[in-house]
């Protein structure tokens, strides 16, 4: 009966040590599908990316670059990655990849096929609406990215500042122009007058 136990605990051992042990080399070896996306920023003038511009305060008519890159970090290959920018407040497309929806304010495009540890980068470019009613302190936005592909995904931002700029208006310079002009016209007529004699 001892016996019986004993190769029957042994049968069991070496039957299951094994299965164990492919599990978890088969685990190491794939380690599945990952889906990555960075969200970049800077503006025209610049010659760097950043992930956020905290110093730098955008205005009227001002153009933003965002680089988006899209990575299949994995080792499986990917089919139908479906990527969508979703665009803040007051900025407005000049030029990006797949299509654009007004109503939605968001940038959508496909990636095909991705293979494994193939990355796809794009670039789009906003500029900050000339007819938006920007605050006077600056107020941070956020352009989101986000990208699917079956059950994977993952998303990024890229935040930026805008503000108004009070200035003044063409028109209210020429009126204080006029002003003094007419102002000094007026000095050089009375001190004639005085000079003549014909004020007192």
């Amino acid at each position: 009966m001892m016996s019986i136990l004993l190769l029957t605990s042994l049968f069991l051992w070496f039957g299951l040590v094994p299965i164990a042990s492919q599990a978890y080399v088969y685990n190491n070896n794939q380690p599945g599908a990952q889906l990555v996306v960075d969200k970049q920023i800077k503006a025209v003038t610049d010659n760097n990316w950043h992930d956020n511009l905290s110093t730098q305060v955008f205005s009227r008519g001002d153009l933003i670059d965002f680089r988006i890159i899209v990575r299949n970090s994995g080792n499986q290959n990917l089919d139908n990655v479906k990527v969508r920018d979703n665009l803040p407040n007051y900025v407005v497309p000049i030029f990006y990849p797949g299509d654009y929806n007004a109503s939605q304010m968001a940038i959508t495009w496909h990636i095909n096929h991705l293979q494994a540890g193939e990355e796809v980068v794009k670039t789009l470019r906003v500029q900050v609406s000339r007819k938006a009613s920007l605050p006077n302190q600056p107020l941070v936005l956020a352009n989101q990215v986000v990208v699917t592909s079956g059950s994977l995904g993952d998303d990024d931002q890229a935040q930026f500042k805008v503000v108004a700029k009070n200035l003044p208006q063409a028109g209210g310079n020429v009126a204080v122009s006029g002003g003094i002009v007419f102002g000094l016209l007026a000095l050089g007529y009375l001190a004639r007058k005085f000079g003549r004699g014909e004020l007192f």
